[in-house]
C-alpha cells in the first residue's frame, strides 16, 4: 500500500495516512509498505515524528477522511482543541482495547457524523465530529497506542460512513464507503442518507 507524510492542519505535525486520501502537493514524502505498523516504522526512521518526548502516538480520524497516525500533547486543553469542545472518552471496538476520544456535545452541536460503534455487528452508537484514538492507564492518565493497535484501528476505520435513517422502521443503518465517494460527499456537506 502506498503511505504518505503531511502536515496536519489539526495537529500541527507531521502525520501519516494512505496515500490516496492526501492531494499530491501536500505530500512531504511518499513511499509504500504492507501495513501501517511497518509505514510508522519507515516514517519514524526517515522523520523526526517525535521531537518532543512528552508527545504521544495517536491516530486522528476526521468526518469522510481515513484516519491519520501523528504525535500530539496529551494535556486536556489540546485534547479539547482536537475534538472542538469538551472531551468524552468511550471504548473503541472490539478489535484493540484502545480508547475514543471525542467531543461530548458532539450530536448536540451537529457536528458530522463520523463513525459508527459496533457490537456484535449491531450499530449501538455513532461518534460525531472528530475522533482521536488513544490509550488511558490505570490513573486515568491518556497515553499513547502502540504501532499494532494502530494498525488495527486503522484496519476497523479506514473506510469512511455515512449513515442511512429509515424514517418508517425508526433505525439507522451505517454504509461504508470508498475514499472517492466520501470526497464527494464532503464537498456537497452530505451527512445522512434518508
Amino acid at each position: 500500500m502506498k503511505y504518505a507524510i503531511f502536515n496536519s492542519l489539526k495537529s500541527g505535525r507531521p502525520a501519516l495516512t494512505g496515500r490516496e486520501s492526501i492531494r499530491e502537493e501536500d505530500v512531504i514524502f511518499g513511499f509504500e509498505a504492507d501495513n501501517l505498523e511497518k509505514a510508522i516504522a519507515i516514517a519514524e526512521s526517515k522523520f523526526e515524528f517525535n521531537d518532543n518526548k512528552k508527545l504521544i502516538p495517536v491516530l486522528i480520524i476526521e468526518y469522510l477522511e481515513e484516519p491519520y497516525y501523528t504525535y500530539i500533547d496529551p494535556s486536556l486543553k489540546s485534547l479539547q482543541q482536537l475534538v472542538g469542545g469538551n472531551i468524552e472518552i468511550t471504548s473503541c471496538c472490539d478489535c484493540c482495547g484502545a480508547d475514543i476520544v471525542c467531543n461530548e456535545e458532539g450530536k448536540i452541536m451537529k457536528l458530522p457524523l463520523n463513525r459508527g460503534l459496533f457490537e456484535n455487528e449491531i450499530l449501538y452508537d455513532i461518534i460525531a465530529g472528530t475522533m482521536v484514538i488513544t490509550s488511558t492507564d490505570s490513573e486515568g492518565n491518556t497515553t499513547g497506542i502502540s504501532k499494532l493497535v494502530a494498525k488495527k484501528v486503522y484496519e476497523y476505520f479506514y473506510r469512511p460512513e455515512l449513515f442511512h435513517f429509515d424514517v418508517e422502521k425508526q433505525i439507522v443503518s451505517s454504509i461504508k464507503c470508498s475514499l472517492d465517494t466520501a470526497k464527494i460527499m464532503k464537498i456537497n456537506n452530505i451527512f445522512m442518507i434518508s
